[in-house]
């Protein structure tokens, strides 16, 4: 059965009350994200994540026109860390365009770049 809801304003847990996901995915979704959508975003993730979150960035300084958003990996780092997120770059090369193996991360004719977020354990990680 599909568990699928679009909305504008990331509030997962609002559409699946008391679920915990394993994984989110989302490529090429923060590249349509103002900054302060990205914050929320990660504020919404983190309620409901109980594994690894998947995305993926266009590396650069943060900001950009509507359509297309660069982030810097440090931002993008420290804005996870804000909402109890331990985001981190995953390593690989994707070798073909619209290749989507989240795993491999740097996609050199999109030049996106995959990141993983998970929770920020008691100790630190």
């Amino acid at each position: 059965r599909a568990n699928l809801a679009v909305n504008d304003d990331f509030q997962i847990d609002k559409y699946f009350p008391k679920v915990k996901f394993d994984y989110i995915l989302s490529v090429s979704l923060l590249t349509h994200l103002f900054p302060e959508d990205v914050d929320l975003l990660f504020e919404n993730v983190s309620k409901v994540l109980k594994g690894a979150y998947f995305f993926t960035i266009y590396p650069g300084q943060t900001g950009g026109s509507i359509g297309l958003h660069y982030f810097d990996k440090e931002w993008i780092k420290d804005t996870g860390k804000k909402h109890g997120l331990l985001i981190e770059e995953l390593e690989g090369e994707y070798t073909r365009q619209r290749d989507y193996n989240i795993i491999d991360t740097y996609n050199s004719r999109l030049g996106q770049f995959a990141m993983k977020a998970t929770k920020i354990k008691k100790n630190g990680r």
